[in-house]
């Protein structure tokens, strides 16, 4: 098996809620509580691949041996996420000897279910409802940009109910890679007009809010960057804004370039967004334009801190 990308990606992990005492005196009878909803992972994959088509990329097929392999992530993360995260231990990992344990690895816990798949990505999150664990991939740059890869094939996605631990493992397909090397690359901005509104503000982990997370991603080659502008196209209003790439933070894919508002837009509005640079030694330039939602959403866990 090979791996093109190990791209971990994690979104707000966090370990089950504290408990609180119980009160003094005798517990008072109470009904059985509710199984908690199947996470729909069926809806949520059809919901990436309707936003894929918009950008003119191939829909992510679903994988029943992948979906085992993060459902049985997932539920070795339910019992010992928590304890790892306290430990400063990576979610992506799994400890030999543990309950629940499956392989050490995304990589080895892949090769399990299908030795010649290609790995592109292993991303870990919360099972919420599906418009808000979608909204939630999309707000996460990391997140979003395993998403949204060209070459991204099959994927499957594990969380046994809403509210646990949600794994999804995605493919690539070695023809599309072969191919990356005999033509010319694709590249996939987001968000743009025809993928739906973005909204105006986001708030990254610091609390401190900013604009909508922009990204940029190219197939095929590694891109550097001289320039990159946002501005918003009625009046050409210039937008300060913070980017990334591999040169300034080695966190960054060498294939993407990040790009963050420092304050929040206006809502209603269009921008516009161009990049200038290089990929493979040759003159790269890319523009388009995203508009914002005409209410402010307010988007957790976007920008990086």
């Amino acid at each position: 098996m090979r791996i093109l990308r190990y791209l971990p990606v994690l979104l707000g992990l966090v370990g089950p809620a504290a408990c609180s005492p119980s009160p003094s005196g005798p517990a008072a009878p109470t009904a059985a509580a509710a199984p908690a909803p199947a996470f729909a992972a069926d809806a949520a994959l059809a919901e990436v691949n309707a936003l894929r088509a918009r950008l003119g990329l191939a829909p992510l097929a679903a994988d029943a041996r992948l979906a085992d392999a993060a459902r049985a992530h997932a539920a070795y993360l339910a019992r010992h996420g928590a304890e790892q995260a306290q430990a400063g231990l990576s979610a992506h990992l799994e400890i030999p000897g543990r309950p629940g344990f499956v392989a050490e690895t995304a990589a080895d816990r892949l090769e399990q279910v299908d030795p010649d798949a290609v790995l592109a990505s292993e991303v870990i999150g919360r099972a919420e409802p599906v418009s808000a664990a979608v909204a939630a991939w999309l707000a996460a740059p990391e997140t979003r940009l395993a998403l949204l890869r060209p070459e991204a094939h099959a994927a499957g996605v594990g969380a046994t109910e809403v509210g646990a631990p949600l794994v999804v493992t995605l493919t690539a397909d070695p023809r599309a890679l072969a191919a990356s090397r005999l033509t010319n690359a694709e590249v996939v901005a987001f968000p743009t007009v025809a993928a739906g509104d973005a909204p105006a503000r986001t708030v990254g982990a610091d609390g401190v809010p900013r604009g909508p997370v922009i990204t940029l991603s190219v197939f095929g080659g590694v891109i550097s960057v001289e320039r990159v502008a946002v501005t918003r196209a009625r009046d050409g209003a210039v937008v300060a804004a913070t980017w990334r790439t591999f040169a300034s933070d080695q966190g960054v894919d060498p294939r993407d370039v990040i790009i963050v508002p420092d304050a929040p837009l206006r809502a209603g509005e269009r921008y516009d967004v161009r990049v200038e640079g290089a990929l493979g030694g040759a003159p790269l330039v890319h523009a388009w334009r995203f508009d914002t939602a005409p209410a402010e959403l307010r988007v957790a866990g976007g920008p990086r801190g």
